[in-house]
C-alpha cells in the first residue's frame, strides 16, 4: 500500500519555493517524527535540496533535532562546493570562447534564484567551431569522445561537467543533437542576449526562449518535469515584465507540439496555485491555455495521473502517444520522404516512453544517483 507523506510533501514543496509560499500557520507535526530520508532523497531527485536546506536551516533551525540539522548542513555544504564548481566553470568557458573567437550560446542556465547544476549547456552553432572547442577543452585536461552532430560530455576533475551541443534538440533516445526539430535555432541564436552570471559574461537565451527549451527538454528528453524545472519555468515567467507571449506560444505551432506545451504550462499553473493561491500565468493567457488542451481532450487527464508522487509531475502515456502522433504528423507535411524513417523514430520514443513511464510509476523514482546523499 502506498504511503501517504502529506507532512513531507508540503515542507518540500513550501521550503524548496523561490520566495515564500502560502501561510505555514496551520501546519500541526512533531519534526521529529518526519520521515526525513524521503524528504532529502525526494528534494535532490527534484534538484531543489539546496534551497530546502538553506530556508530549514534559516527559519526553521530550532525546531528541528541537532541530527538532522547535522545532515542538512552537510547537504547545503555539497551544493556549496557545487556551485562552486558552476562559476568556476562559467569562468573558464567564458576565456575559452574569448581566445578561441567563437560564438556561443548557454542554455537551461539562468534562473531568477541559486540552484545547483551539474552540467553547463553550451550550444555552438558552425561544426568547425563546434570540432575547435572541443579540442581546446581537450587540450586542457577535459575527457570526452567526439561524436559528429551529437552532443558531447566532457569532463574535468574540480569543474562542472560540460555538455557541448550541435543541436537543441532531443532525438529517440534522449541523446542531445541529431533529434527531432523542436525549435527554430536560428530565432533562437537571433534572439540571444548577453548577461552576467556572478561576474561571468554569457550569450544566453532570450526569456522567452529558454521557457521554450526548458520545456522541450522537459517533455521529450525526459518526460517528466521536476519541481526545479516548475520553479525555474515558473520564475522566468513571474520576474519578466514584458514576455512576448504570442512569441511563446506560436513558435510550437509549425514543429507540432504546440498543445503539450500548453499542458506543461497549465500544470505550473496549477502547482503556483497550489503553493501561492494565484496564477503565475496571465488571466488572459491562461483561458487561451485552458481552450488549447480543452481542444485536443487533455482537459480530461487527471493531475493525479501526472504524478510520480505528490511532488513530480511525469507526462502519462496516452498523453505522449497524442503528442508524438501530432508531431509525426507535423513532421510528415514537411518531411513527407521520409515517412519510414518518422514512423520507426516515433514508434521507438513510443515504446520507450511507456518503459520509462512504468519504470517510474513502479519504483516512483527518477533515474539520478544519489549515492552521495547516502554517504552525508
Amino acid at each position: 500500500m502506498k504511503k501517504h507523506r502529506n507532512v513531507e510533501n508540503n515542507i518540500i514543496l513550501s521550503c524548496s519555493a523561490p520566495f515564500q509560499a502560502s501561510d505555514k500557520s496551520s501546519w500541526s507535526f512533531v519534526w521529529s517524527e518526519l520521515d526525513w530520508n524521503y524528504i532529502l532523497h525526494t528534494a535532490s531527485m527534484n534538484n531543489v535540496e539546496y534551497r530546502l536546506c538553506k530556508n530549514l536551516l534559516e527559519i526553521e533551525q530550532n525546531n528541528i533535532s541537532a541530527n538532522i540539522i547535522h545532515r542538512l548542513r552537510r547537504v547545503k555544504q555539497r551544493c556549496d562546493f557545487e556551485i562552486s564548481k558552476y562559476i568556476s566553470t562559467l569562468k573558464y568557458l567564458e576565456n575559452v570562447f574569448k581566445s578561441l573567437g567563437i560564438p556561443f550560446l548557454f542554455f537551461k542556465c539562468v534562473a531568477p534564484y541559486s540552484f545547483v547544476k551539474d552540467d553547463i549547456d553550451v550550444f555552438i552553432r558552425n561544426q568547425t567551431n563546434f570540432k575547435k572547442t572541443y579540442d581546446a577543452l581537450v587540450n586542457n585536461g577535459y575527457e570526452g569522445s567526439y561524436k559528429n552532430n551529437l552532443a558531447l560530455h566532457l569532463n574535468k576533475k574540480d569543474k562542472l561537467q560540460i555538455d557541448l551541443h550541435p543541436h537543441i534538440s532531443w532525438d529517440m533516445f534522449g541523446r542531445s543533437g541529431n533529434g527531432f526539430n523542436l525549435l527554430n535555432e536560428d530565432m533562437i541564436w537571433n534572439r540571444k542576449k548577453l548577461v552576467n552570471i556572478l561576474g561571468v559574461s554569457v550569450y544566453v537565451p532570450s526569456v522567452e526562449d529558454d521557457i521554450l527549451i526548458l520545456c522541450a527538454h522537459s517533455i521529450f528528453q525526459h518526460h517528466y518535469i521536476t519541481l526545479n524545472e516548475v520553479f525555474h519555468i515558473g520564475e522566468l515567467i513571474r520576474t519578466s515584465q514584458k514576455l512576448d507571449w504570442n512569441y511563446i506560444l506560436t513558435s510550437t505551432n509549425r514543429l507540432g507540439w504546440n498543445h503539450i506545451l500548453c499542458f506543461t504550462l497549465y500544470l505550473i499553473h496549477k502547482r503556483y496555485a497550489q503553493l501561492y493561491q494565484e496564477s503565475v500565468i496571465p488571466k488572459p493567457i491562461l483561458e487561451y491555455i485552458k481552450k488549447d488542451i480543452k481542444k485536443v481532450g487533455y482537459d480530461r487527464i487527471s493531475l493525479e495521473d501526472t504524478r510520480i508522487d505528490d511532488v513530480t509531475y511525469i507526462h502519462s502515456i496516452s498523453l505522449t502517444g497524442k503528442v508524438l502522433i501530432q508531431k509525426m504528423y507535423s513532421d510528415y507535411k514537411r518531411r513527407k520522404k521520409e515517412i519510414f524513417k518518422l514512423f520507426f523514430a516515433y514508434t521507438i520514443n513510443l515504446l520507450i516512453t511507456v518503459y520509462r513511464y512504468g519504470r517510474y510509476s513502479f519504483t516512483k523514482r527518477l533515474p539520478f544517483n544519489l549515492d552521495w546523499l547516502e554517504k552525508l
